[in-house]
């Protein structure tokens, strides 16, 4: 996965630190106030999606509150 954001990608409500590498066709959407989770690759910081610093986040991932 190249650097950057890749095609068809939603994203909303999230922050994307640099040299991070998100495939194509991945949804992010914001989760509701006050929601706090990690996952291995990115983690919830009241509601926002954070995407650390170069983390590859493969094609057709869907990080959305269920």
């Amino acid at each position: 996965v190249p650097i950057g954001i890749g095609e068809n990608c939603q994203i909303d409500g999230a922050i994307i630190d640099k040299n991070a590498r998100i495939g194509k066709g991945v949804i992010i959407q914001p989760f509701p106030l006050g929601t706090e989770l990690d996952a291995d690759n990115w983690s919830i910081r009241d509601g926002l999606v954070v995407i650390p610093k170069s983390v590859v986040i493969p094609d057709g991932t869907r990080i959305v509150p269920e």
